[in-house]
């Protein structure tokens, strides 16, 4: 029986399955974009220029004018750009609504909440003095994170990086040359 990380095959698709229920449990996991702002936690699958970006940047300004702190949010996508798109249109919104009366009041029509101006600054000032503990990444950026927290348990170093550029390129090309070599 093949064994990897200390777990054989059918223990590691035990725990696969157990992580894949009790994550939808968890989260909630739901692909509405109507329901974004009624449930916990949301993923949202769409194609593009579906309002995705529109859809979460909602969901996390109701959250935090609802008083849950920014540094407790995560917020991924696939994109180093798609993740700066959504930080950016989150304070625009926000600097918007505490500059004018009118896009304040369109924000709170928008998001279907009532909250003060004064929170809304508050919510705003939080945001941009969290800024260095917020969780809007990549999902490959979180896979990594959550990879080097378990690197003991999977029989990895702790120190492991993922290969980029040249170094990237030598291992693909190794690997080929080991699998043609294999295969004659």
């Amino acid at each position: 029986m093949s064994k990897t990380a200390g777990f054989t095959r059918k223990e590691r698709l035990v725990i696969v399955k157990w992580y894949y229920v009790n994550m939808r449990k968890l989260y909630g996991w739901n692909t509405s974009m109507t329901s974004l702002v009624s449930l916990p936690a949301v993923v949202v699958e769409a194609s593009a220029g579906s309002g995705k970006t529109r859809a979460l940047t909602n969901r996390y300004i109701r959250l935090i004018l609802q008083g849950e702190n920014p540094s407790r949010i995560l917020a991924t996508t696939f994109t180093r750009k798609a993740a700066g798109e959504i930080f950016e249109r989150i304070v625009t919104r926000l600097i918007d609504a505490a500059l004018s009366n009118e896009n304040f009041i369109a924000l709170l029509k928008e998001l279907d909440i009532n909250v003060e101006h004064s929170e809304l600054i508050k919510s705003l000032n939080l945001l941009l003095k969290s800024q260095n503990k917020l969780k809007i990444s990549t999902i490959d950026t979180l896979s990594g994170t959550i990879l080097k927290l378990f690197s003991p348990e999977l029989g990895l170093t702790t120190t492991w990086e993922i290969a980029q550029g040249s170094t990237l390129e030598r291992l693909l090309s190794d690997s080929f040359e080991k699998l043609l070599t294999n295969l004659s």
